[in-house]
């Protein structure tokens, strides 16, 4: 009897106890890289308490070297997350962004590239997840494409935090009109210093927003446009974030006169 077969047997046993189970664990940080590739259900029909313990011990062992086995095993993967018929597409993905800060370079981009153009949207939220703290110029071209196939939120994230100002520009308006109104409000920060006119566009329907841009960053309204802002505001859901624009502006006369106008009655 194999180890993986002597191992799976255990396992297999529907009463097995604490004990039986910590023994099977130990009995896998026995296993070559390669027996512990081929002991990796590639159906993920394992308990994902016993699948993390695999994984570790793949990370273990690819940290020593990384072997053909791996190879093969995480092409293997690749290939099914891409299946319309398989159903543990998740899991799978899992699997693979476990192993991927230890694996070489290079294949590490071809794992990323596969995620971010995937059909699925699981799929991609992972390389978006992966390339917001790890970001990468290789990925800006593809990051581009898959916005303008997309247009979601977190690639949104991408593009406004870490491609070029002169490409966030050309695509403000795209994305001002796709992204929620907090990503907006990153978007129009990151902007504003260089195109104060496209902001002003961009929120001309929004004065608050627009109000709370040029506080965040530092500039200014006159007290005159203050007060016709507050006026006809006065009952918006954002009036308060409005009042703390004002204060970040030093507007202390606007203040005191929406207080005596519509709070002292």
């Amino acid at each position: 009897m194999s180890k993986i077969e002597y191992i799976k047997r255990i396992l297999r046993d529907i009463n097995v106890s604490r004990n039986h189970l910590s023994l099977a664990l130990a009995f896998i940080d026995t296993l070559s890289a390669k027996d512990t590739c081929r002991l990796l259900d590639p159906s993920f029909n394992q308990s994902p308490y016993l699948r993390r313990k695999i994984l570790k011990k793949m990370v273990s062992d690819i940290k020593k070297c990384y072997e053909k086995c791996h190879e093969e095993l995480i092409h293997k993967l690749l290939l099914q997350i891409q299946m319309k018929s398989f159903s543990k597409r998740t899991s799978c993905a899992y699997a693979i962004h476990y192993l991927l800060p230890y694996i070489p370079n290079k294949k590490q981009k071809n794992i990323i590239s596969t995620f971010l153009f995937s059909p699925y949207s699981s799929i991609r939220e992972r390389a978006f997840k992966i390339l917001y703290s790890n970001w990468d110029k290789f990925y800006e071209k593809g990051i581009l494409d898959v916005w303008d196939r997309y247009h979601t939120d977190s690639c949104a994230k991408i593009i406004i935090k870490h491609l070029p100002m002169s490409v966030v520009l050309n695509r403000a308006r795209d994305l001002f009109a796709f992204s929620k109104s907090w990503r907006r409000r990153s978007l129009l920060l990151k902007i504003v210093d260089s195109d104060k006119k496209l902001v002003k566009e961009l929120t001309i329907n929004d004065p608050i927003t627009y109000v709370y841009v040029l506080a965040k960053s530092g500039k200014k309204i006159s007290s005159l446009r203050a007060w016709e802002i507050a006026q006809k505001y006065k009952e918006d859901d954002k009036i308060g974030l409005l009042l703390w624009c004002f204060g970040q502006m030093g507007l202390w006369k606007t203040l005191v006169k929406f207080k005596e106008t519509y709070l002292d009655k």
